[in-house]
């Protein structure tokens, strides 16, 4: 467990009346194994003993020495290299807050990379003069993704391809070929790797409400293996638009998270992303600190719950549903001259992402273990 102690000497006074990060949280967590349906190459060429360590080890165990992250004891650091070889055979969609955004843009342009044994900073720190989208394509051709049929969606859809990968043709970034032909090839292809805006924990579940008519599901499941959902911090920073009344509670989260985990599939994998905090001169850091370390611990728990419930019923459907736990790692990089900063108070710099990047990869390869 991680304890808060030591932030909070750096802190004013009235914050060490909230509780530790993970305070309240079932002392030894266990994650959900999950189910799902096998992907080509989806293990990567490690010995069983590095096989073991990944699958014995989650993403709540990693440290800190200076920014640069520390994976647990045994876990091997993942390579540009082999996390395109684990994209470019499955179709992924990003969906969250510009935190999510970010961290769509990281992946893709790692794995996109010209040089995938020398990527520059400049690949991965986003700023101006870099922001434009350099590998893939842009969703101009609506045949190219289920979702694009679909009004008012169609614009908060970004679309790239892992270059070398089947959806990586000339059939994908010609933006003459007509919406029929490309329609074809939907369903064939791999490596097609998204973002989709969608901010608060309501819109998340909004989205894939069966009963809204207006709902992603049959979009998401025609195109995509593996979506990641990455929101909870504008939670704090903008409540307003994401109709909270209160800037304590759990709000639309346990709801979120039920939905999601009924959605899941053997086909579908879920991963959810446990949130980061605000900068401290956002407001009060006391409030923020406490609104997400409410919603990390949270997760935490619930994912426990999810194990639990497996154990106690053998043999049952297991919701093929992840945690990456970016929260309670970064915590220790979020505040005062700690902090990685960002472009926003709601933002990281590269190297948090890159955190989050190697944690994904781990949990993604820990679930395929466990299948």
């Amino acid at each position: 467990m991680i304890e808060y102690t030591t932030t909070l000497q750096a802190r004013e006074k009235e914050e060490e009346q909230h509780e530790p990060l993970h305070a309240g949280v079932t002392e030894e967590i266990d994650r959900p194994t999950t189910e799902s349906a096998p992907r080509p190459n989806y293990l990567l060429p490690y010995p069983p003993a590095i096989l073991d360590n990944i699958k014995s080890t989650n993403s709540s165990q990693y440290t800190w020495l200076g920014n640069q992250y520390v994976p647990p004891e045994g876990v091997p650091v993942f390579t540009p290299s082999q996390i395109k070889a684990y994209f470019q055979n499955i179709n992924v969609l990003f969906i969250g807050d510009s935190t999510a955004m970010r961290a769509w843009w990281t992946v893709k342009n790692i794995i996109n990379a010209e040089d995938l044994d020398n990527i520059a900073v400049e690949d991965v720190h986003i700023n101006t003069k870099n922001w434009t989208d350099k590998n893939g394509m842009t969703c101009e051709n609506t045949g190219s993704r289920s979702l694009l049929q679909q009004p008012l969606i169609n614009s908060l859809l970004s679309c790239a391809n892992t270059k070398g990968s089947t959806a990586y043709s000339n059939l994908d970034v010609d933006n003459t070929t007509s919406s029929g032909q490309m329609a074809k090839t939907r369903g064939k292809r791999k490596g097609l790797i998204d973002y989709m805006l969608s901010v608060c924990h309501h819109n998340i579940l909004w989205h894939f409400d069966s009963t809204n008519s207006k709902n992603i599901i049959e979009g998401v499941k025609e195109d995509y293996d593996l979506v990641i959902v990455g929101n909870g911090i504008w939670e704090y920073v903008n409540s307003g638009a994401c109709r909270r009344k209160s800037l304590s509670g759990l709000g639309y989260l346990p709801l979120m998270l039920d939905t999601l985990r009924d959605f899941s599939s053997k086909d579908i994998q879920i991963v959810v992303r446990s949130p980061g905090f605000a900068q401290d001169s956002w407001g009060r850091s006391r409030g923020n600190y406490a609104l997400m370390g409410e919603f990390v611990n949270y997760s935490l728990q619930y994912f426990h719950n999810l194990t639990m419930a497996q154990k106690d019923n053998v043999g049952g459907p297991k919701p093929n549903m992840t945690l990456v736990d970016f929260g309670s790692v970064i915590y220790k990089r979020s505040f005062n001259k700690d902090r990685i900063e960002g472009d926003h108070v709601a933002h990281y710099g590269y190297e948090a992402r890159t955190l989050f990047v190697q944690q994904l990869m781990h949990e993604l390869v820990k679930a395929e273990l466990e299948n």
